[in-house]
């Protein structure tokens, strides 16, 4: 939905299709519903009928029923999930909230408003705050130029730097990056550089999580946040068997790293190889057994910056070049300089725009983007937009959920990924996160941002049936008894935002999550085919137009043919038997509100039963009728 006045065509079309359901006119339709309620009684109970609250009252709640179906699919949903859930369906240790979103209708909730470990969908809440704060237009710039002799690296951020993910997206060349500044440096005639200076200011120096166990600081995952990050704050290590020994090789090629080599040839037996980190920085000790060959394997290393700065100088060595000088990590104030150096002269700029990061935060989980995102949205608070670190970033991002309405006992934010065990969020929250970005102009940006059930990302290997396959759009969770599954169901019936989580070894397996998705699927589905064209919006090239305007997004989801379209006429007959004895005890409750008693002992049997029973049941199909048309 685009603006109130979206929505206020829509109560008027929603009011327009109720009159033609009947056979109304708008201004009839009022009366003749009012009538429905008087449906099955004597006309001396009418005549004793005088105006009451409770008359309008009955009006009204038949019209809420009406005009507000999703709260029939509550009953209808819950078995199917109860049974994906098995025998833990009476656990507190798992939460479940699946919503409607064009309505916000509940369509099931358990243990909604329960705080949990959230692990990986705290990336949710970190990139959704990123599109509010940063807005879907933000680029990282990182900026190289020269200044008195002295080449000069600024960096902004930017998580993907040097990605190797993202740079065999658009093929970009392995060591790219430096081919572009030698380019630069040559076309100008320059053969020789003073100091390299690389400037990390825009981020505090905090590098490490202070949450993150100790143990994790050379995987991949836990790897150090700086103000200038490259090649995902890794080294790559392979190792190969040469018969009487093993040879150990890191890309990026560089002395940076020293590396021990501890592997031993093997000709049968396990095979495998770990790293661990020395008391002195990146010096790596890789270990293991080595049949024929093993990795690559990424192993963090420390000093981001310096990492980036130790290669550049070895590119340019090897290209001719002359690095003179000291590999300097300070603070490059552009208009002042270093000192009276003179003035700053751009070389190079390496872009990276925020469709990049949410794809590799949310499709991909790679940590690095949010935290560097959650330090970003502190930074660029501040007039100088620098310095940003993690507690601003936490106080922006909890200031955007209160603003959504989630109540602060609801959620604790530690970290952006969610690799901090001190995280918490409810289902209810993230839904309503979620909710919040489907009504925004950024709904289609933010969703094909997730991994794709059948297709890619985190969940390529899950939901492969032709049923499932590209219609489950969600973000993983997954730390040590924590599992988590988010996004949006792509039903025949429309879309439904769905927030699974799961804490404690009694909480819910991995494909027991699986399979709540899938029973919000076939819900929602009136046979295994699919009833819509799924968009394919995930190669949109960088800085590309996606709108999501509200006809956009209907056309998604019209029928497609003839043949989908009788059967959509049958719907109404197939909730109409469902809800029948459901149709026919309310209706009849209906019809005694604001009567006299003694109305209700005119009620004779059988001669008024044989005009109540198929009245009601004419009422009975006639909500269901609503509830297709309004769907």
């Amino acid at each position: 939905m685009q603006n109130s006045n979206d929505q206020n065509h829509e109560r008027a079309l929603a009011c327009r299709l109720a009159g033609r359901r009947f056979g109304f006119s708008s201004f009839s339709s009022v009366w003749n519903l009012f009538r429905i309620s008087h449906f099955g009684f004597p006309i001396s109970a009418r005549r004793g009928f005088g105006f009451r609250i409770s008359d309008f009252l009955s009006c009204f709640v038949l019209w809420t029923l009406i005009l507000c179906p999703g709260s029939v699919g509550l009953a209808a949903l819950a078995p199917r999930i109860q049974k994906a859930v098995g025998p833990q369906q009476d656990s507190n240790d798992y939460s479940i909230h699946v919503v409607e979103p064009e309505s916000g209708t509940v369509v099931y909730s358990h243990n909604a408003h329960k705080p949990l470990i959230p692990a990986s969908n705290m990336k949710l809440v970190t990139t959704a705050a990123a599109l509010r704060y940063l807005g879907p237009n933000f680029e990282y710039r990182t900026r190289v130029g020269r200044q008195n002799g002295a080449l000069v690296v600024i960096g902004s951020g930017d998580p993907l730097l040097g990605d190797k993910s993202t740079d065999g997206r658009y093929a970009r060349q392995n060591g790219w990056i430096f081919a572009t500044i030698i380019q630069a440096l040559q076309e100008q005639g320059v053969t020789e550089v003073n100091d390299l200076v690389v400037d990390t200011g825009v981020f505090d120096d905090q590098r490490v999580h202070p949450s993150w166990h100790p143990r994790d600081h050379n995987k991949w995952y836990a790897c150090e946040i700086s103000g200038l990050n490259f090649h995902g704050n890794c080294i790559e290590v392979l190792a190969r068997n040469l018969g009487s020994s093993v040879a150990v090789a890191v890309e990026p090629n560089t002395g940076f790293v020293q590396i021990v080599n501890e592997v031993e040839p093997v000709v049968e037996g396990d095979s495998a190889i770990g790293a661990n980190r020395t008391g002195q920085p990146n010096k790596i000790v890789v270990y293991g057994r080595c049949r024929t060959r093993e990795g690559p394997f990424r192993v963090a290393i420390e000093q981001p910056a310096a990492f980036f700065g130790f290669v550049l100088a070895e590119h340019l060595v090897r290209a001719g070049i002359t690095v003179k000088g000291r590999l300097i990590e300070r603070a490059f104030l552009e208009n002042a300089g270093l000192g009276s150096g003179g003035p700053f002269q751009p070389l190079v700029e390496f872009t990276t725009p925020m469709t990049d990061c949410l794809r590799r935060a949310n499709t991909d989980s790679f940590n690095l983007v949010p935290e560097a995102l959650l330090k970003t949205i502190d930074a660029h608070r501040k007039p100088d937009r620098r310095n940003g670190g993690w507690a601003g970033g936490r106080e922006r991002m909890a200031r955007y959920l209160v603003e959504l309405g989630i109540p602060p006992e609801e959620f604790v934010i530690d970290d952006g990924c969610g690799l901090s065990r001190n995280n918490r969020l409810t289902t209810s929250a993230i839904s309503r996160i979620l909710q919040d970005l489907y009504r925004s102009k950024h709904w289609e940006l933010f969703r094909v941002s997730l991994a794709v059930g059948g297709e890619d990302g985190t969940i390529d290997k899950y939901f492969s049936e032709t049923r499932y396959r590209g219609r489950v759009h969600a973000k993983t969770g997954y730390i040590s008894l924590v599992r988590a599954l988010s996004g949006v169901c792509l039903t025949d019936a429309g879309p439904y935002l769905f927030s699974i989580l799961s804490n404690g070894p009694k909480g819910l397996s991995r494909d027991a999550i699986n399979n709540v998705a899938k029973a919000i699927i076939d819900e929602y589905a009136a046979d295994g085919s699919t009833k819509f064209q799924i968009p394919n919006l995930k190669h949109t090239a960088p800085g590309a137009e996606i709108r999501n305007s509200k006809s956009e997004i209907r056309n998604k989801f019209k029928i497609q043919n003839s043949n989908d379209q009788n059967h959509g006429r049958a719907l109404p007959v197939l909730d109409f038997l469902r809800f029948l004895p459901f149709g026919i005890c309310f209706g009849f409750r209906i019809s005694n509100f604001g009567f006299p008693r003694r109305a209700v002992s005119d009620f004779e049997f059988p001669r008024d039963a044989a005009l109540v029973l198929p009245r009601h049941a004419a009422l009975a199909l006639g909500v269901c009728s609503f509830a297709y048309d309004l769907e």
